[in-house]
């Protein structure tokens, strides 16, 4: 579901392990993401993006963060 609504706004998805979150965006690997709160709150993605929506869509993905 995840990956569908990713491919319907355009971006291709891909599969990222949680420990490696921080390290795919330094990489440019990734830009955007669709996850948990806990998940964003844990990796502390917010050194890494700058905005984050809580969209309150499904659990446990309720939250897309962007660098801008």
């Amino acid at each position: 579901m995840t990956a569908r609504l990713t491919e319907l706004a355009g971006m291709s998805p891909v599969t990222i392990e949680a420990v490696e979150i921080s390290q795919a965006f330094a990489a440019g690997v990734a830009d955007s993401m669709i996850s948990s709160a806990v998940t964003g709150y844990g990796r502390m993605v917010w050194k890494c993006l700058t905005h984050c929506y809580a969209v309150d869509a499904w659990l446990p993905d309720n939250m897309r963060c962007s660098p801008g």
